[in-house]
This record gives C-alpha cells, structure tokens and sequence, in this order.
C-alpha cells in the first residue's frame, strides 16, 4: 500500500538532485510477484501445522461437496495440529484451502514472471494482486478456523480494498514497456553487504517465527537394564 507513494518521494528527490526518473510499475509488478510466490510457498507452512483449514466436506452443499471431493479435501493425524485442538476436526476430511491456494498463487506468480520479463508490468501487476486478492475474499468462505465473528472478515474487506486500490494505482501509472534483463538484475545482488543482509533477515524470521508458541516438546532419558 506504501509502496507507490514511497516511489513518489524518491523520484522527487531523485528529480531534485539531478537524476532520472523511474518507472513505478516494474518495481511494483516485481513486489507483486514475489508475494505471490512467497505467499504460495508459505501455504505449505499452514498445510504442516494444520492453520487456516477448510470445512468439513460433509456439512457442505452436495453441488459444492461433489466439486471439492475428488481433488481438494486433506485430512489431518496429530494432537499438535491446530486444526485438532481449535476445531476438534482431526481425521475429518476438510477442503484442502491450503492446497489450492498454493497451486493458485504459484501458477499466478509463474504467469506473472512470464509477462514481466516481456516487460509487460501492469498486466503482472494486476494478475498477482487480483488474482491473490479474489481468492482470498473466496477462500475465507471455505475456512473453518477462526475468522472474527462477522460472516464478512477482516481480510476479506482489506482484499477487496486492496484490488481496487491496485486498479487505481495501474490506471493512474502510464503504460510502458520495459523488457526486464534477469542478470542486469542478479548483478547487485551479488555483492557481500546484500548476502550478509539477506542471511540476518532470514535467521531473524526463523528465530521469531519458526519456534511454535502453542506447542512444546518434551526429551527423556531412560536406562535399558537388559544391556547393563
């Protein structure tokens, strides 16, 4: 949602000490992308713990039960899933949310890379945003777990505000095209203070968010007597 008018304040600056301009929509296509992916990815973090599960099949409608049945329904073994202590609904076969959402997305992100290295940037743009965000306000009607106590969420009216703040912000950006060049861009990357940054952020993110706060092991140790 920043991103744009942070962009905004640097080409002003940019134009004030004398340097060109640059285009908003590559940069916000590449952001776009790299959601996408990220975003489908990390659904497979929710199909390990067993977060942000579907509903029983059974107290589906048939038509949509019938659908969803043969590919898209998972079910869960485990005390430590949450899907057993929050819902209760282990074993119980479920729509695969997760599942989808991961295949979605990615086939998303891949079509959208596509476009973009053909410098197509509004169309990668807009095919990650509307894409993540309409599924999003539909998938939360196929969630069991806990969404807030309206019928509509949180998270359904930040996507839906988020496409057409997308759509605002492509209509209102000229159309160009910028054939994007994949080693011009690996080059920086390469570079011993980026690498650095990259590995502090990564441990950082798993230190906080890779130890569960719900759930916790127990090591015992014990002498086998038939081997003294």
């Amino acid at each position: 949602m920043l991103t744009p008018w942070l962009m905004i304040l640097l080409n002003y600056i940019f134009e004030r000490s004398g340097a060109p301009p640059f285009s908003m929509m590559p940069p916000l296509a590449a952001i776009a992308i790299a959601y996408a992916l990220g975003e489908g990815c990390g659904r497979l973090a929710c199909i390990s713990f067993g977060c942000c599960y579907g509903k029983p099949l059974a107290g589906l409608p048939p038509l949509l039960r019938w659908l969803l049945s043969p590919f898209s329904s998972t079910s869960y073994d485990g005390a430590t899933k949450k899907i057993a202590y929050a819902d209760g609904l282990l074993k119980s076969k479920v729509v695969a949310v997760q599942a989808i959402t991961t295949v979605l997305y990615t086939l998303a992100g891949i079509c959208a890379m596509i476009a973009f290295l053909r410098g197509r940037s509004h169309f990668a743009y807009l095919l990650c945003v509307g894409v993540t965000q309409i599924w999003r306000f539909l998938t939360e009607f196929l969630r069991a777990d806990y969404r807030g106590l309206g019928r509509i969420s949180a998270y359904q009216v930040m996507a839906l505000i988020a496409v057409a703040y997308a759509f605002g912000i492509s209509f209102l950006a000229p159309v160009e095209t910028f054939p994007a060049d994949i080693l011009k861009g690996l080059r920086p990357v390469w570079n011993p203070g980026i690498i650095l940054l990259c590995q502090f952020l990564w441990i950082g993110i798993f230190l906080y968010m890779g130890r569960s706060q719900v759930t916790a092991s127990r090591i015992s140790f014990h002498v086998r007597k038939d081997r003294i």
